[in-house]
């Protein structure tokens, strides 16, 4: 059989395919670069968010320590300065321990409850979308 150049019908098919694979494959690189550009304004605005939110807890620190240094003047009037700065110390102490258990414990509820919501999967979401 002798060899037959391709016809212009058959060029035509062959250029279309091309340009429809050229314009999927332009498709999937601006859709990556717009991801790269989100992903850096995302990343962007919450570094800002926790430098923001760590000088709020510094002065807040502050406050607070020169707030326990009142309460302790104040109670060293009718007790001794170390027993003040004891009462206060232990009140912060105990505070800060029940601050922590029961941070300890949504912690784990969550965790539980994500690990059953994962168990559970999709079955979950279209018995409550029934509803």
């Amino acid at each position: 059989m002798p060899y037959a150049p391709p016809s212009a019908h058959e060029r035509s098919v062959v250029d279309t395919l091309q340009r429809v694979f050229d314009a999927g494959q332009q498709l999937l690189l601006d859709r990556l670069e717009l991801m790269r550009f989100d992903v850096t304004e995302t990343t962007s605005r919450t570094i800002r968010g926790v430098f923001l939110i760590a000088a709020g807890i510094m002065l807040l620190a502050g406050a607070a320590a020169m707030s326990l240094a009142v309460v302790v003047t104040l109670l060293a009037r009718v007790m001794s300065q170390p027993a003040a700065i004891m009462v206060v110390g232990g009140v912060v102490a105990a505070l800060g321990a029940v601050a922590l258990i029961i941070g300890m414990q949504r912690t784990h509820l969550n965790a539980e409850r994500s690990m059953t919501e994962d168990l559970l999967g999709d079955d979950r979401g279209e018995g409550e979308s029934r509803q």
